[in-house]
């Protein structure tokens, strides 16, 4: 089994993807790794520790290995940039890529010159590409040493909303996908925040933009503001677990439950298409709740929310 992860305005969320009805006829519960997407930085605060941040400033740029410290508006700094804890003073040493042969990223891009303030919405930011040439907007965060990583966040700029963005992919410490892609949030113009926590460590997020032709038509993202922390420990978290019933389409949930919560169960085709409620107000039945459904056809995505009283 393999469950997938997706953030939602609550304060616990999870997506589990149930890939067949079937597969759970012998019963089972969940392997691989749970990723947790977030879309508020208040709600991916409000689960991790440690927080530590890059800040996307002129001397933050500038303490890339590739950089002159500090740069200055409009400035091409590279296809890759490496951020070593020994500069930094972060815990972990970090690298972060473009994907697409030949593009760069460009600080403060405005397309006039250092002498020219920044473009409006790419203050303190990196443009993946440059913000007139319509480059395919993908870029990696490789994490390169330091403690495991299970928590990472950065915001994205101008990602147009409509646009055939695949997502953003987690990636495992041996290569391993663990979650995604994950669709990326849309917005003109300014910037959202995107965060992730995982069960197992992150050694690569890849972000794959727009992909209609030409590459990246209308969409000129930027990146900004790389945030790193560790999970606290998830008291607020429901732990999914999943198994077949007797009958062939139809599905247990079983999640562990606190106090003073209620919870709701929501069932989707594809996650992209939203998600209708199936069961609502549940009330706690701690130490875990449980709720058998039907899959609803070939395959269909749960997931619990959770909501203190």
């Amino acid at each position: 089994m393999q469950a997938t992860m997706r953030g939602w305005p609550a304060a616990c969320r999870r997506v589990l993807e149930v890939l067949a009805a079937a597969a759970w006829a012998a019963g089972g519960s969940r392997a691989g790794a749970a990723v947790y997407v977030y879309t508020n930085e208040t709600e991916w605060a409000a689960v991790v520790t440690g927080r530590q941040i890059l800040a996307t400033t002129a001397a933050g740029v500038g303490m890339a290995e590739e950089v002159p410290a500090p740069t200055a508006n409009n400035i091409d700094v590279g296809s890759n940039l490496t951020f070593l804890a020994a500069t930094t003073g972060l815990s972990r040493s970090f690298r972060v890529a473009t994907l697409e042969p030949g593009a760069t990223f460009t600080f403060n891009d405005n397309e006039i010159g250092p002498s020219s303030p920044p473009g409006a919405g790419y203050e303190n930011a990196l443009s993946i590409g440059d913000i007139d040439n319509y480059e395919d907007d993908d870029c990696e965060i490789v994490i390169l040493g330091g403690p495991p990583l299970r928590a990472l966040a950065f915001e994205l700029g101008d990602n147009e909303p409509g646009l055939n963005d695949p997502g953003l992919t987690v990636y495992g410490t041996s290569g391993q996908v663990l979650g995604g892609p994950f669709p990326l949030p849309a917005v003109s113009g300014g910037y959202a925040f995107l965060g992730v926590v995982s069960d197992e460590p992150i050694g690569r997020a890849v972000v794959d933009g727009d992909n209609t032709v030409p590459q990246g038509n209308n969409d000129d993202m930027a990146i900004r503001h790389f945030q790193f922390a560790d999970p606290k420990a998830p008291a607020d978290m429901p732990e999914i677990q999943v198994a077949g019933t007797a009958a062939a389409d139809q599905v247990a949930l079983r999640w562990s439950s606190a106090s003073n919560h209620v919870y709701f169960v929501e069932r989707s085709a594809a996650p992209t298409t939203g998600y209708s409620c199936i069961a609502s107000n549940l009330p706690t039945e701690p130490p875990a709740n449980a709720y058998t459904g039907s899959v609803g056809g070939a395959a269909a995505y749960f997931r619990v929310r959770a909501r203190r009283n």
